[in-house]
């Protein structure tokens, strides 16, 4: 038998057919190839990011190839770009800050922790101008006055434009136009997704205790015929 006298200089494996060796796709060929790509340059961006804020020495990028994390932090490039995630950085500081695994922060109730953070951080002003600058940009796009603005925008958009927070629950929720697309043009499972962003019953209690707040809102819902 001949010796195999294709190898892989991923993996060390041999070969002793030509096509075979062509067609072998390993794990360690997969990342090499993956990590010169937008998103993972990204991802191991974040990587080296998140070991600084740890004060932990980073390591060469063939260490990140071989990290039991590498498939989170791709993940989380992914995450981050579908999202359009405000502020990485900040994110990846709350997650080391809370003790948050990366394995972990791509998840639905991590996000929503993020977002409680933002909401935190922002005041209701920086939330209202936001959303109002969102909404005129909007419908300047869409060709509607702003009070239309929900019925050409479709569920999932809207629902983008909240996890980009974007839109704020200090104006959505003074908004009866709102309150009624919510009902009206959403299925089961984006009520769900969207009760998850606004959560409600904690915007209810910030409410309470800013309610000079409370009527700047209702008055900016009131001038864009929301």
């Amino acid at each position: 038998m001949k010796d195999k006298h294709y190898q892989c200089h991923f993996c060390g494996k041999r070969f002793k057919h030509e096509n075979r060796f062509i067609d072998h796709k390993c794990k360690p060929m997969v990342r090499e190839e993956n990590i010169r790509t937008p998103l993972g340059q990204a991802a191991w961006q974040f990587y080296q990011d998140w070991m600084k804020l740890q004060r932990k020495r980073v390591p060469e990028i063939k260490g990140f190839l071989k990290s039991r994390y590498y498939e989170s932090f791709n993940r989380f490039s992914v995450h981050v770009k579908k999202l359009n995630l405000p502020n990485p950085q900040t994110f990846m500081k709350l997650m080391v800050e809370k003790g948050y695994d990366p394995t972990m922060w791509t998840s639905d109730p991590v996000y929503a922790i993020y977002m409680e953070h933002l909401d935190m951080v922002a005041s209701s002003h920086q939330h209202a101008q936001i959303s109002t600058d969102t909404i005129l940009q909007l419908a300047d796009a869409c060709d509607c006055d702003t009070g239309d603005i929900f019925s050409e925008l479709t569920a999932s958009e809207v629902i983008e434009l909240i996890k980009e927070r974007k839109l704020s629950p200090w104006i959505l929720l003074h908004s009866p136009k709102f309150m009624i697309f919510f009902r009206d043009a959403t299925n089961p499972e984006q009520k769900i997704v969207l009760e998850s962003l606004v959560r409600y019953n904690y915007w209810v209690t910030q409410f309470a205790r800013k309610p000079k707040d409370v009527e700047m809102m209702k008055v900016i819902v009131k001038e864009m015929n929301l």
